[in-house]
């Protein structure tokens, strides 16, 4: 059975631990060959004081990048809908000493982050899991200005 089927099948759209963790080794053995996350986010205008929602953060290697250039007078929502994504990116924000992240755990599309709240909202590597995109779109709508 390919992917799109698996994906599709499933009724929700949260990976399984398994899947996460594994995910979690892959992206850590790219950040160590490959460094370019802060490389990809300059091109997205981020700039200090500004509010950036990261939603599907994963492991928080987005979240932790666009901390730095939102500076300490800036907030970064790390919002997902996977446990350990939270975990994750608290115990990276801590060790990095930032204080400008804001994980959020969240169930469907409400993220729980104030609507017309954010500068700039980033759904970066997740979209192709969403089963309702119009739904999920609403959503991101909602956050920003």
């Amino acid at each position: 059975m390919n992917v799109r089927k698996r994906v599709e099948k499933r009724r929700t759209e949260k990976m399984s631990n398994t899947s996460f963790r594994m995910m979690s080794w892959t992206f850590n053995l790219i950040d160590f060959f490959y460094p370019y996350i802060k490389k990809r986010i300059k091109k997205f205008g981020i700039e200090k004081r500004m509010t950036v929602v990261n939603y599907g953060c994963g492991t928080g290697r987005y979240s932790t990048e666009l901390a730095k250039l939102v500076g300490e007078k800036g907030k970064v929502y790390a919002v997902d809908i996977h446990e350990l994504a939270i975990e994750a990116v608290k115990r990276k924000t801590k060790k990095m000493g930032l204080r400008n992240v804001e994980p959020i755990l969240v169930s469907g599309y409400d993220s729980r982050v104030p609507s017309n709240t954010a500068d700039v909202v980033c759904a970066i590597d997740m979209f192709f899991i969403i089963k309702n995109p119009t739904e999920f779109l609403r959503e991101l709508k909602m956050m920003g200005h």
